[in-house]
Order: C-alpha cells, then sequence, then structure tokens
C-alpha cells in the first residue's frame, strides 16, 4: 500500500515525458515537412494528437519548441559543475561541465543544424539569447555558490558566465556555419586558447 503513491507519480511522469516527447517529435517532423513559418501551435497538436491547451502546458510558444531540451541541459550543467572536486580550480570545473553538457548533446547535430538555419530564416536569433542569458544565470549562480564568502565573488560570477557563455556561442555558431564537421567541444577550447594567448594567460578563476 505504502508504494502506490510512488507508483502512481512515476507513472504519471512517464506519461507527461511521452506527452512532451511526442509535441516535440510532431513539430520537428513538421518544421523539417513545411517549415517553420508555415507550421502553426495547432498543426503540432493536431499531428501529435494532443489539444492545443495541452500543448501549452508543456511549451509556451512555438519558438520554445526550438530548445525543447534547454531545461535538462541546463539541470546537467549544474550536476557535473557540482560533481567536480570542491577544491578543482573554478574555470576548470566550469569548462568540464560545459563539455560534458555539450557532448551529451551533440548526438542531435542535425537537429542543431536544422534549428540554426531555421532561426536565422525567421529572424529568431534572439531566441537563442535568451536560451543563452539562462545558462548564464546558471552558471553565475554555481560561481556564487563555489566562491561564497568571497568579496568579489558576485563579480566574479557574472565576469565568468559572461565570458564562458559568449565564448561558447562564438564558438557554437562558427562551428555550425562551417558545416558542424569535428567536434564542437574541440571549437570551443580553440576560442578559449585564442582568449589565454590574446590576453596573455590573465589570471584564472580561482
Amino acid at each position: 500500500m505504502g508504494l502506490a503513491p510512488t507508483t502512481n507519480e512515476s507513472l504519471r511522469e512517464r506519461k507527461k515525458s511521452a506527452t512532451r516527447k511526442a509535441i516535440e517529435d510532431a513539430a520537428w517532423e513538421l518544421f523539417s515537412e513545411r517549415g517553420y513559418a508555415a507550421t502553426s501551435v495547432d498543426d503540432i497538436a493536431d499531428r501529435a494528437s494532443v489539444a492545443p491547451r495541452t500543448f501549452f502546458r508543456y511549451f509556451p510558444s512555438k519558438e520554445a519548441v526550438l530548445y525543447g531540451e534547454a531545461d535538462e541541459a541546463i539541470a546537467a550543467l549544474a550536476d557535473e559543475f557540482r560533481s567536480r572536486p570542491d577544491d578543482e580550480p573554478l574555470g576548470v570545473s566550469l569548462v568540464a561541465a560545459i563539455e560534458e553538457v555539450t557532448s551529451r548533446f551533440e548526438k542531435d547535430r542535425d537537429k542543431m543544424v536544422q534549428r540554426f538555419e531555421m532561426q536565422k530564416a525567421a529572424g529568431l536569433e534572439d531566441l537563442g539569447e535568451v536560451v543563452r542569458q539562462r545558462f548564464a544565470k546558471q552558471i553565475a549562480d554555481l560561481v556564487r555558490e563555489r566562491e561564497a564568502g568571497k568579496p568579489d565573488a558576485e563579480l566574479r560570477a557574472r565576469v565568468v558566465a559572461g565570458a564562458l557563455m559568449t565564448t561558447n556561442a562564438v564558438s557554437m555558431e562558427y562551428w555550425l556555419e562551417h558545416g558542424a564537421e569535428g567536434n564542437p567541444t574541440d571549437c570551443f577550447q580553440e576560442c578559449l586558447g585564442l582568449l589565454r594567448s590574446i590576453f596573455g594567460s590573465p589570471p584564472q578563476p580561482r
């Protein structure tokens, strides 16, 4: 008897996950078939066999489906960072966490390229910036968490988050523009190396 609530909750969560995936899959199928602009929320809901109101329980807009994995990736970034040794240099922990999350979601390369092309065609670059800002906020929060008590913790959090997310955005855009060949984390490391060489190896985050 005591296990029933857990079992019921697990079933509900699985059903919710299945519905969310069905909506995402339907959206990307339609984007591929008709193009982003020619696909409506009603079209997506119909293809996923759900009501339009159900669509909006999972996504606030059609644009949000383009980054359906964002919540999972942001949570994974935090988990990866917190799994690193507390005495590891801050920058090392953050770069390792970013690379791990990037490699984990790299399997959807075709989707990444398609999203990049759709955003440019539909003028949705601002949506990508909104997602980057969410990642930047998470990174800043993680820095504050690790550096709590240091007098410059707040400034450090903002500088590190801004620098890393800008570098990651530039490297990802460059990688996509050049055919998504090779490993995106290699491009990210190359950009970090350029920063070190240009600025003469500035002090590393402590």
